[in-house]
């Protein structure tokens, strides 16, 4: 299983601009995964409240060093949602990306600021992110 950290972006240009940045960041081309996600055609109501409809970029991280400097990237670059998961990466895709399962952990973004800082009480980690599948 890979790390993975992904995000959704509002349209395609700022996801274009995101994966821009990542490559000059020091990510491989085949560590970035690009593709659209539609909140209402998931078919989850969970899914749907946690993660919104948008491009979605997602980063094969290997080492907590890449986790950070993707995080700091993306956020910057002006994510809506960032989210963080296990899969499978194969040829450059994250293969088993299932946009109906509700992500485990995500933190919303508002001009580049979180949403609002999530608390102990919301299953809040160590880094600040809160685990979804606590709400």
């Amino acid at each position: 299983m890979s790390r993975i950290i992904a995000a959704v972006f509002p349209d395609g240009v700022a996801a274009d601009c995101a994966v821009e940045e990542l490559r000059w960041a020091g990510f491989d081309s085949g560590d970035l995964d690009r593709f659209a996600v539609n909140a209402e055609a998931n078919g989850s109501a969970a899914a749907n409240a946690e993660r919104p409809a948008g491009i979605m970029i997602a980063v094969n991280v290997g080492f907590n060093e890449d986790e950070e400097v993707a995080h700091h990237v993306i956020r910057d670059a002006g994510a809506r949602m960032v989210e963080w998961a296990r899969g499978e990466w194969r040829n450059g895709q994250w293969s088993d990306f299932d946009p109906a399962a509700p992500p485990r952990e995500v933190e919303y973004f508002d001009a580049g600021r979180p949403v609002r800082a999530p608390s102990a009480r919301d299953g809040a980690d160590v880094r600040g992110r809160r685990d979804a599948s606590a709400s």
